[in-house]
């Protein structure tokens, strides 16, 4: 499954960027999507690249970005294959769970990890999160896969057979050893199988563990309001909270974001998460961690046209962002 003849590979699926182009209705080679450079972060100053938008059939993208080893036919070995096998189901994972909201239906607790999972294969894959997926995920880069014919491709991951630009690595500030690294963390995670899956499954299906975590979704969802795409993918919450607490937001859609938090399951965490609990909590002694004793699940919150959540989530975007952000229109919320 590694071998292809592509070149120019998406670190953020046209797919997605569809979903927050500025009009999806035209051929694929026609979408555009506006463009936007920052200045000055702290100010969230920045400017449009285009006044037309850029087309989204080479943006996001680098050259032989995932590729490990090239042939004379001039196909290459890369992870495309193992990426499209999840991005032909984002639209559909985003677009059901969003009909389920508006006919109100009860969405399930395999929707909300299936699109979670996509979303952080993003963040995984990100070239310019290289640093955060090494800190995060590092130890997958030191070990190496059991299989017989996994192992043999995954060997090939080292600096004579890699062929991204000298150029792109200087952009991304990264180096020739950090660059592999990443790219053995991302062979683990989405090509090794499991006994139940792909090991990616595996560790992001722990991760959302309802019996040992409380997991928070908020989707929200506007009327006219643009929610703003990162070229990082992702927006990090997590420096606002306590030390143990991990939240992330995605954009879903030109109209849509995504938010998730998670923390272990103890009394300790509640009385940090809802500061008002904390003396309800101390004064009644507790000596059991009655939070265990609550069902799993994951709360699910759904808002509609929060002008507040969505500055605060544009504006983060923008802060955030690597070098450039996204949006189906010039006209964006902010908080300025």
């Amino acid at each position: 499954m590694f071998n292809n003849e592509t070149r120019n590979q998406h670190f953020i699926s046209q797919v997605e960027q569809k979903l927050n182009c500025i009009n999806p209705s035209l051929p694929r080679d026609r979408r555009r999507i506006y463009k936007f450079k920052i200045d000055d972060r702290e100010e969230l100053t920045f400017n449009l690249v285009n006044p037309l938008g850029v087309k989204i059939e080479n943006n996001l993208s680098f050259n032989d970005l995932y590729t490990f080893d090239v042939f004379s036919d001039r196909t290459r070995n890369n992870f495309e294959a193992y990426f499209g096998k999840y991005e032909v189901n984002i639209e559909v994972f985003t677009n059901n769970i969003l009909n389920k909201i508006d006919n109100n239906e009860a969405i399930t607790i395999d929707e909300i990890k299936d699109l979670i999972f996509c979303k952080m294969m993003n963040f995984i894959r990100n070239p310019f999160s290289i640093e955060k997926c090494l800190n995060t995920f590092g130890s997958l880069s030191k070990v190496s896969p059991t299989d017989t014919h996994a192992l043999r491709e995954f060997r090939k991951i080292k600096k004579e057979n890699i062929h991204v630009s000298p150029d792109v690595l200087a952009q991304l500030n990264i180096t020739e050893d950090k660059y592999i690294q990443w790219l053995k963390i991302i062979f683990n995670f989405f090509s090794v199988k499991m006994p139940t899956g792909y090991l990616g499954e595996e560790i992001i299906d722990a991760i959302l563990d309802i019996d040992k975590k409380r997991i928070y979704v908020g989707i929200h969802t506007y009327d006219q309001e643009i929610c703003l795409l990162s070229d990082r993918s992702f927006v990090d919450y997590g420096p606002a909270l306590p030390n143990n607490f991990f939240c992330f937001a995605f954009n879903l859609n030109k109209n849509t974001f995504l938010s998730f938090m998670i923390f272990e399951n103890t009394l300790e965490n509640i009385k940090l998460f809802c500061p008002e609990m904390a003396p309800v909590i101390d004064n009644r002694n507790l000596t059991i961690d009655v939070m265990s004793l609550l069902p799993p699940r994951i709360e699910l919150l759904v808002s509609k046209n929060s002008v507040e959540a969505l500055r605060g989530y544009n504006t983060q975007v923008v802060y955030q962002c690597h070098t450039h952000f996204f949006s189906a229109s010039t006209t964006f919320l902010l908080n300025n």
